[in-house]
């Protein structure tokens, strides 16, 4: 991450088989996790990065027996994130899409809360790269809502596949159920966290041109939708505004790699600093 080695080559089949291991369940999450991040800062083409997130893809979808680890919440809690890490260099995912929705839709009914909450934030990835800004010569398909501003008013952004190829209800009303459950099991900040964070999703889910953390409370001074919520600060200073899923799915990843060391790689690693724009752009392609 700090020097762009392209060490992906050299990497890559020592860490798959390091995922295969279960000798450690520990183990297998972390190289996981180095395999993501080897994946998105060693070189890696579009093909390398798509195999990858097929294997990780494999991992999830069959409870992690795939790698020797079933029933494993870190191991597939691992995969379903670094395969929304690695999901944030595509621009055009319909043709991932599909089947991918099914395995995170699934996933949605785990009893694990991690594995629950990275396959929501795939979900909410997925619809959120259906829509794109409107080009030059298009016309906006809707006029949007009064309170909307900016960037992220309706009228702005097309509608260019549908994300859940087999109807979006079921999905939506498993993600309303997840925002207001009540099971009796879970943790009270466990239980505040998984409805904070469905009720998020499910709110993308609904208006995909919308960011996470995004607040329909009304500016009364304004008339306008408060809008995002989620931004980075060092002190006064804002770092940069999580306004699109992409943005906080490598933020999150970075976070884990970093840790405590995170603003200052931030500020001084120029591949850090690549990795989440401080404005709106479209995720790198390759």
């Amino acid at each position: 991450m700090t020097t762009g080695e392209e060490v992906f080559e050299e990497a890559y089949r020592a860490l798959k088989i390091r995922v295969s291991d279960s000798s450690s369940e520990a183990a297998q999450a972390s190289a996981i996790h180095t395999l993501g991040a080897v994946t998105f800062f060693g070189g890696a083409d579009s093909t390398e990065t798509e195999e990858v997130m097929e294997f990780l893809l494999l991992i999830a979808s069959s409870d992690g027996e795939h790698v020797n680890a079933p029933d494993s919440g870190p191991v597939v809690t691992a995969a379903l994130q670094e395969w929304g890490f690695l999901a944030t260099k595509f621009a055009d995912m319909e043709d991932i899409s599909y089947n991918a929705m099914a395995v995170f839709e699934d996933q949605l009914d785990s009893s694990i809360l991690s594995v629950q909450i990275a396959a929501g934030e795939n979900v909410a990835l997925l619809y959120e790269k259906s829509f794109t800004p409107l080009e030059e010569d298009e016309d906006p398909e809707d006029e949007g809502l009064p309170c909307e501003w900016g960037a992220f008013q309706r009228q702005n952004w097309a509608h260019r596949y549908d994300a859940c190829v087999s109807g979006d209800f079921a999905l939506k009303s498993k993600l309303q159920a997840l925002g207001t459950s009540s099971v009796k099991y879970m943790a009270k900040d466990n239980k505040k966290d998984l409805h904070r964070t469905f009720r998020d999703i499910l709110h993308s889910c609904e208006h995909p041109w919308r960011g996470p953390r995004y607040s329909t409370a009304v500016d009364m001074e304004r008339g306008l939708y408060l809008g995002h919520r989620l931004a980075l600060r060092q002190g006064k200073q804002l770092l940069f505004m999580v306004d699109r899923w992409w943005k906080l799915l490598r933020y999150e990843a970075l976070k884990r790699i970093l840790a405590g060391g995170f603003i200052t790689h931030y500020k001084l690693n120029e591949h850090v600093m690549e990795a989440i724009p401080t404005c709106l752009e479209a995720p790198e392609t390759f």
